[in-house]
């Protein structure tokens, strides 16, 4: 077995049952704009489009003397890089009801790991 295929399959094995109890269902979601005003700055949204996949939320800790979240922990999604082929099409996630931005993300083929922010 290939070093990249055996990775892989232990990626899979840990979202699958070492990291059962913390993975939630974590809904992806894309918005299509179907026109745009350039004298507002407004989009019409005309589709969503969402997906939903198991994922692990990490909440950064948030210092209440920093409104801005400058100096405190991010947080974070990882999600398996083998349940989302494309990643990059998706520009909010919700989990448990709570809606985040997604700002950016990491794929290395086998973690997606993504710095969210809102909710």
């Amino acid at each position: 077995m290939a070093l990249k295929s055996l990775i892989k399959s232990q990626v899979k094995k840990a979202f699958d049952s070492y990291l059962e109890d913390l993975a939630q269902d974590i809904t992806l979601t894309n918005k299509s704009a179907s026109s745009y005003n350039f004298a507002t700055g407004q989009t019409t949204v005309s589709d969503k489009a969402s997906v939903i996949v198991k994922g692990v939320l990490v909440e950064g800790k948030k210092d209440p003397k920093d409104p801005l979240n400058t100096t405190t922990a991010k947080d974070i999604l990882l999600i398996n890089a083998e349940d989302v082929t494309e990643f990059n099409l998706y520009d909010s996630i919700t989990v448990n009801g709570k809606t985040y931005n997604i700002n950016s993300f990491t794929n290395n083929g086998f973690l997606i790991e993504a710095d969210i922010s809102g909710g």
